[in-house]
């Protein structure tokens, strides 16, 4: 179907079947379009009424004369069905269904929610819902929305798209210096999802940012591609998800399903995406007003300079800053020596900046010092922070000398609460005229400062490995047949010289061949040495003939011997994997390694394939990053051999499609710089359909 959602958020005519002035849906639409001031061609439909606000009825969407773009349907989900038909015949090109009760409810709902569809895709009509509160377009003054139109929808760079109607209300209705162009309920996502919200806003010239409220990713791809675009066109996405607790998915006999849960891979496709992802309804609309104010501005340096007249709170903004990631501006000399003038000789200028009770008190200091930050070019943003108490006179003299300041200064400057708390119109009115967004909560701020200033943007596609598909297919033969080193060589992975054996005459040959010593593994086990089957370091035969013994006693029968040559020297254990979640596709997983994997559960997950460059990124989130780097005298270890080692794999994965649900190297032994990194275990997944 065409993308073309014209006829949905900017209508000349409106149908509104089930049309009244009650408090019910069809009620709520009406006064939401008449709030709005809507401009076009409204048509009540509603066989019991002869008009609804002065405005005529007609009995059914049959009866309506002339064009309509849109139909609201706020009728009971038995009707829905036939009554998109009939917007059909009558030429509408876009339906909102506030009704609820489809998939959600029963099984006669999904029917029915199955037919809508249907019906909408052989007629051309985009379908918002079911099961939506509707949507509001301020700047086309559009109001189809089936509760009272909240505050917060006026003209601005701001479009949300939310599965969820009463989020969509306490989005909207925040009641601080959120501009919601858009503001659209999602519902059901039967047809209109959030990948075609993002995609149509990333086209919309109007929009520089988009807010997402997810329960779920409908078309993975889709979304992918709709924010990619978004970042293309520098429109930041923020998304909420909700339900981001572990999804109970089944749990294989490899590590990586156990550390990889829903959220985690979530993660990883939003990173993937350019997505940013916020914790909080608090952060979502904060990163909003934030990223809303900043959306086409400049900004000198990726950094803030705050100003505070508490040490306190200078601390706590510190502290939050380095935990997040968010740049201090390093301030000038000049900039210095300027603040040094204006202070007593005991006070020690830095940022954040503490302008005492002196700056709290006496007016000139305040501007002096908000003056000297807004003039360091090495600063980005200035914020002031100001505990908000309506009636306080300090808080207003900062609020008065900020705007003042704010209206002559080139610099971007915000002013906020530590706490959160409802709007207050003292302060932030004349702010607000002045160009400076007030804002509430000193976490939400910093992370929305932290988009502004230094932006997620979608990782680079990566070109899976050029591989011989008949080679993968014999490989995976011969993984699944307890020889998995062949998988890894032609993915371009070092293996250490190993023999596959069935019995203690074969492994005692293949440990000839390779040379003592030897490490035994049993073959057809995830966890081996849970149960007693690794032994390492096997000198001669006769401790080889030992161990076979004391393993097939321990491990029960293994179904083979995997005889592997030992490495020497210090290495760093890791675990890295590549696994198929139903949902997102293929992601690949590095983390501490070993026994230790799950104990430690250190590991870092992108969307498969990543480059060289990635990986190493990967690895220096770990916590053990630290003994790659060296640790205590420690050799520095071959990162740039493990992130080859971690690129190769996940290289790999599309080719493994139908053919393995997952491929695990625990552990890749990561041996000191210049020396490699080789995979000692190797455990292959068989995928429901392989």
């Amino acid at each position: 179907m065409a993308d073309d959602l014209a006829a949905l958020f900017s209508p000349r005519a409106i149908a509104v079947v089930g049309a009244s002035e009650g408090p019910r849906h069809g009620g709520e639409v009406m006064r939401s379009l008449r709030d709005s001031g809507y401009a076009g061609r409204i048509v009540p439909v509603n066989p019991s009424r002869e008009e609804v606000y002065g405005i005529p009825c007609v009995p059914s969407l049959e009866a309506v004369e002339g064009p309509v773009d849109c139909v609201v349907l706020a009728v009971r989900r038995e009707e829905v069905a036939r009554q998109l038909a009939a917007a059909a015949r009558i030429g509408a090109r876009g339906a909102v269904i506030v009704a609820g009760g489809f998939r959600e409810a029963d099984a006669e709902g999904a029917a029915i929610e199955a037919e809508i569809l249907a019906i909408a895709r052989a007629n051309g009509i985009r379908v918002l819902g079911p099961n939506t509160i509707g949507f509001a377009n301020a700047a086309a003054r559009v109001g189809c929305y089936a509760a009272s139109l909240p505050a917060g929808v006026r003209p601005g760079p701001v479009a949300a798209a939310l599965q969820s109607g009463t989020v969509a209300g306490a989005v909207g209705g925040a009641g601080r210096c959120l501009r919601l162009g858009y503001l659209v309920a999602t519902g059901n996502e039967t047809d209109i999802d959030a990948a075609a919200l993002v995609d149509h806003f990333a086209d919309d010239p109007a929009v520089g940012v988009i807010l997402l409220f997810m329960e779920s990713v409908k078309d993975v791809p889709a979304f992918v591609a709709a924010t990619r675009k978004a970042s293309a066109a520098a429109k930041p996405v923020v998304a909420l998800r909700a339900g981001r607790t572990a999804s109970g998915r089944a749990v294989t006999g490899a590590h990586t399903g156990a550390l990889a849960d829903d959220v985690r891979v979530f993660e990883a496709l939003a990173r993937h995406a350019g997505v940013t992802l916020v914790d909080t309804m608090d952060e979502l609309i904060v990163a909003g007003e934030v990223l809303g104010w900043a959306a086409g501005r400049r900004f000198a340096a990726p950094t803030v300079a705050l100003m505070t007249h508490s040490g306190g709170e200078a601390a706590h903004f510190a502290d939050l800053c380095e935990q997040r990631g968010l740049p201090l501006a390093t301030l000038a000399p000049a900039t210095v020596a300027c603040l040094r003038a204006i202070f007593p000789a005991y006070h020690t200028p830095g940022n954040p900046l503490d302008i005492t009770g002196l700056g709290a008190t006496d007016a000139e200091v305040f501007r002096a010092s908000l003056e000297a930050l807004c003039d360091d070019e090495g600063v980005g943003i200035v914020a002031v922070m100001q505990d908000i108490r309506s009636g306080h006179r300090a808080l207003m003299r900062a609020v008065a000398v900020t705007a003042e300041v704010a209206g002559r200064v080139g610099k971007p400057i915000v002013f906020f609460s530590n706490t959160t708390r409802h709007f207050d119109p003292d302060v932030d009115g004349p702010l607000d005229a002045a160009g400076v967004p007030v804002l509430y909560g000193t976490s939400e701020v910093i992370r929305a400062l932290h988009a502004v200033l230094l932006p997620r943007t979608a990782a680079a596609d990566v070109t899976p490995a050029a591989l011989c598909e008949a080679e993968v297919v014999a490989a995976v033969g011969e993984a699944l047949s307890g020889a998995p080193a062949r998988l890894l060589e032609v993915a371009g992975i070092t293996t250490p010289a190993s023999r596959t054996v069935t019995d203690a005459d074969d492994a005692l040959a293949a440990a000839r061949a390779i040379g003592f010593p030897v490490a035994l593994k049993a073959g057809g086990i995830a966890h081996k040495t849970e149960v007693g089957g690794v032994a390492l370091g096997i000198a001669d035969e006769a401790a080889l003939a030992g161990a076979i013994a004391r393993m097939v006693g321990c491990a029960g029968q293994p179904s083979h011997f995997l005889v592997q040559g030992m490495i020497g020297g210090p290495t760093v254990e890791l675990i890295v994997g590549i696994e198929r979640d139903p949902v997102y596709g293929w992601y690949v997983l590095a983390g501490a390694g070993g026994i230790l994997a799950e104990v430690l559960d250190d590991v870092a997950i992108r969307i498969a394939p990543v480059d060289e460059a990635e990986a190493e990124e990967m690895l220096r989130g770990l916590r053990i990053s630290r003994l790659l780097a060296g640790y205590r005298g420690g050799p520095a270890m071959d990162v740039a051999a493990a992130a080859a080692a971690i690129a190769s794999l996940s290289r790999l994965a599309p080719h493994l499609e139908g053919r393995l649900a997952g491929l695990e190297i625990n552990p890749l032994a990561v041996l000191p710089a210049g020396e490699g990194a080789v995979a000692l275990d190797i455990l292959p997944t068989r995928g429901a359909d392989a």
